[in-house]
């Protein structure tokens, strides 16, 4: 039996609290509109982990994904599969709790990770089962957001095939979570340092790839930290008024449709 999880957020809360103001406030904006709220109220949906059983041409198409993935990855690949099969058959508590249970486990084992980065210091990734942890969480950041859920893709003909409309959450989960997180533990990581008057700012796809011929990926840990994985390491590197504008509208550009600061006034400019 699970603890019953109603709102379920889709970006870490405890991540979000490095924007706070007042307590537990950020700012956000949605569909143009500036508002502030509280971290339990931001980057949530009620039950947005709840599984629906998949049906037939879901469990193909994975399949069918999964054959044509290397070999030495496929156990994996139909183990989280089947993961999801037997979520969808289960009860009630279990459809709606099993993913948010799993997501929340993993972001409690990766807090002092976190910790530790946010204190300026990459160190705490030099100890291999670290980084392979992070990685993992990383992987999970990427594809659980409402970004990978409402995808498509236009190759599938849905009028001919039944399908979900968490189909593509399922796929990400399934095919690409731990392939971008194998990724992560294998990256050069660098932690940019941001000394401007002008934050980081976060939204509702916190991870973000910049660069898609090759992988790239930008995560915004605090107004005044961000982390680059990549094939070139910088470690410690101070980013300009330039570079943070970049990597904000980045953000922007790559959110679903909220934004995150821990001032109104960015929120306004970018």
């Amino acid at each position: 039996m699970y603890n019953d999880v109603k709102k379920q957020h889709y970006v870490w809360e405890y991540y979000l609290k490095a924007w706070c103001f007042e307590g537990n406030k950020v700012w956000c904006r949605r569909n143009g509109k500036i508002f502030n709220t509280s971290t339990e109220n931001v980057a949530q949906e009620r039950r947005f982990y709840e599984i629906t059983p998949l049906t037939k041409d879901e469990i193909g198409f994975i399949e069918t994904a999964i054959q044509d993935s290397p070999l030495e990855n496929q156990w994996l690949l139909k183990k989280k599969l089947l993961y999801l099969i037997d979520i969808g058959l289960h009860s009630e508590n279990s459809r709606r709790n099993a993913l948010e249970s799993e997501y929340a486990d993993m972001e409690q084992r990766c807090r002092p990770i976190l910790e530790s980065i946010r204190n300026g210091s990459l160190n705490v990734l030099n100890n291999p089962l670290n980084k392979i942890l992070f990685g993992i969480f990383m992987g999970m950041q990427y594809t659980r957001t409402p970004k990978c859920r409402l995808g498509k893709f236009n190759c599938i003909p849905e009028d001919k095939f039944k399908l979900s409309e968490n189909f593509i959450f399922y796929w990400t989960y399934v095919l690409f979570s731990d392939a971008i997180g194998s990724w992560v533990s294998g990256s050069k990581i660098s932690l940019l340092k941001n000394e401007t008057d002008i934050p980081f700012v976060s939204g509702d796809q916190p991870v973000i790839n910049l660069n898609f011929s090759e992988m790239q990926l930008y995560y915004p840990i605090s107004p005044k930290l961000a982390l680059l994985f990549d094939k070139q390491e910088f470690e410690n590197k101070i980013v300009s008024t330039k570079e943070v504008s970049f990597f904000n509208m980045k953000i922007k550009e790559m959110s679903e449709k909220l934004l995150i600061a821990n001032q109104k006034d960015v929120l306004e400019h970018i």
